[in-house]
């Protein structure tokens, strides 16, 4: 399916995620020292995981909980929350690689179920909210 206008530049973002996720993959079945890709990751998280995440958080799950879509909001807040916490605990054992998967397996439901069910079950003045939240980041950043 075509993705709405609105939710292009996120669904671009997602590919970005997955080129990470594949690099992190790469580093870690390569037996490369993890140190570096770490304090990447957690750049990458920073600067722009987590805002993305914040647009979804902020305009697309309120909206989809009021669509009576609570089951689906709920479960992308918790692969958030899940996400975050492998990214504080990096160090630990193979959080680097669960990293890497949680991240791949998170952008394949977006793509394939969350996206699919906002262009659904959205109207574009709701879809239209995702693009004022991500110009008010962009306008928080300058």
């Amino acid at each position: 399916m075509k993705r709405d206008r609105y939710l292009r530049d996120l669904s671009s973002e997602h590919h970005q995620a997955l080129a990470l996720a594949r690099d992190i993959r790469k580093v870690t079945q390569g037996g490369e020292a993890p140190e570096p890709m770490i304090r990447h990751v957690l750049k990458v998280y920073r600067e722009e995981l987590r805002p993305h995440f914040d647009v979804e958080e902020q305009a697309i799950l309120p909206a989809l909980a009021e669509a009576g879509e609570q089951a689906l909001a709920e479960r992308t807040l918790l692969e958030h929350r899940q996400i975050a916490y492998l990214v504080e605990h990096l160090e630990i054992d193979d959080n680097l690689e669960r990293f890497a998967h949680a991240l791949k397996e998170h952008v394949r439901f977006e793509e394939r179920i969350l996206f699919e069910t906002c262009q659904r079950k959205l109207d574009e003045s709701a879809l239209a909210v995702v693009a004022a939240h991500r110009r008010q980041q962009e306008d928080a950043e300058d």
